[in-house]
């Protein structure tokens, strides 16, 4: 996960938090989640711009910021060594993969 992990991967992220033996690797996601699901073809009567409005609210149970914030990993690692990182921590631990 990084910074370009936003709205439908945070989403993802935060069902996978709910699961036992999950570790994030990697850096801070965007916190892009509280508005989802635009609703789409809406059209000012007046002007006829269209617009796009979120019509779902997600928020953290303990109310905590989440904008701009978003998740943090368990471990720290820069995007570019993410995958290399993990095999090694496999191999270390001699996990199941």
């Amino acid at each position: 996960m990084d910074n370009l992990t936003v709205s439908a991967g945070e989403l993802f992220i935060s069902y996978l938090r709910q699961m036992d033996n999950v570790i994030f690797v990697g850096t801070s996601t965007t916190g892009a989640l509280t508005i989802s699901d635009e609703a789409e073809n809406n059209r000012l009567p007046e002007s006829k711009f269209h617009i796009y409005f979120g019509i779902g609210l997600n928020i953290r149970s303990d109310l905590s910021q989440f904008e701009s914030v978003g998740f943090a990993p368990d471990l720290w690692v820069p995007p570019g060594e993410s995958l290399d990182r993990v095999i090694k921590f496999i191999e270390q631990y001699k996990l199941k993969p």
